[in-house]
């Protein structure tokens, strides 16, 4: 019927995501190591994008399967994230 559908089709969803998730990571960080300053006026990376990036990356941390070892990929990326954030934009 229609719940076995849905649920399906849910499940599918959240699995195309753990696969998306890795890749999206990586755009970010390659956009991070870019010199971005340009994008804003006076040169300097507003706080308010530094701080959506980094508020996904704990959303990221706060899920119950990070620990698991097929995470570990999606560990590394938002742990270089963070890195990345605080040495070249000052994020605490």
């Amino acid at each position: 019927g229609k719940g076995s559908k849905k649920g399906k089709s849910g499940a599918e969803g959240l699995l195309q995501w753990d696969s998306e998730r890795e890749k999206v990571l990586q755009a970010l960080i390659q956009l991070l190591q870019l010199d971005i300053r340009l994008l804003w006026s006076l040169s300097l990376v507003e706080e308010e994008f530094v701080s959506c990036v980094t508020c996904c990356c704990y959303k990221l941390l706060e899920n119950p399967t990070i620990g698991h070892v097929k995470s570990k990929p999606t560990r590394d990326g938002i742990i270089h994230l963070l890195g990345l954030s605080i040495k070249k934009y000052n994020h605490f």
